[in-house]
């Protein structure tokens, strides 16, 4: 690839990240004025994003890449804020998130763990960095594909509100400048993959919502007969049809 270009994708990859990791905000402050975190809405993308960004933290520093720990460290720290946002007004006894707010906060502690002991024995059985990368990379699959645990919600009120738009069009850039810095410029297959990853799965939120928008459908007259019709029993049927022949046998005599 031609050189400018990778300098420009370089130089705007951590840029877009400080983009993408701000776009929840204005989904956070409708909260806040709501006072109440509207139904269906997770709080795995919030989780996610917290443990993904402190794998990446970790990692940009045993490789020492300021790009990494610019894009990460904000994410890691706006993602803090949101979780700590989220779970503020969230019912103590939610279950929907998927699972408990105490559920999640214990992924977090866990993670933090893992990442000590990899941090402090980890170079016994293989490359810290790669054992972080690796971890780093399911995570922000994880992070990417969270906002579609709700799928079933959506295609049950067929609408697709709760897709944040601003969110899902910043991890298309995002993701698609960092695929394209890994491979030709980091030569990294762990940020290759990443954003791989993230663009796949950007790509189906945009397509899920531009399908169901933030609106349920309004149902139409020929679903409305469908739907009329279907509510008949066969056995009213049947006795229709007998009625009407009982009907016309009388009218020939």
């Amino acid at each position: 690839m031609n050189s400018t270009i990778l300098q420009i994708c370089g130089q705007l990859a951590p840029l877009s990240s400080v983009l993408f990791y701000t776009a929840p905000i204005p989904t956070m402050l409708q909260m806040r004025r709501d006072k109440h975190i509207a139904s269906g809405v997770p709080l795995l993308p919030y989780t996610t994003m917290v443990m993904s960004n402190l794998l990446w933290v970790s990692y940009g520093i045993l490789r020492w890449s300021p790009a990494i720990l610019l894009a990460n460290g904000t994410g890691l720290t706006l993602g803090t804020i949101y979780f700590i946002e989220f779970i503020r007004l969230t019912p103590a006894k939610a279950t929907l998130l998927p699972g408990t707010v105490l559920q999640h906060m214990q992924a977090l502690f866990l993670t933090v763990t893992c990442i000590l002991v990899v941090v402090i024995w980890g170079h016994r059985l293989y490359p810290r960095a790669d054992i972080l990368g690796s971890a780093g990379v399911l995570f922000s699959v994880a992070m990417f594909a969270s906002p579609l645990v709700s799928l079933r919600t959506m295609m049950e009120t067929q609408s697709a509100r709760i897709i944040s738009l601003p969110f899902t069009l910043a991890s298309i850039a995002n993701n698609a400048l960092w695929g394209i810095v890994g491979y030709w410029d980091m030569h990294d297959p762990h940020i290759f993959i990443q954003g791989a990853m993230g663009l796949t799965f950007g790509m189906i939120q945009l397509i899920v919502k531009v399908w169901y928008r933030d609106e349920p459908r309004r149902r139409t007259s020929s679903d409305s007969d469908i739907s009329s019709s279907s509510d008949i029993s066969i056995p009213e049927i049947v006795k229709d049809e007998i009625v009407k022949e009982e009907e016309h046998r009388r009218n020939r005599r």
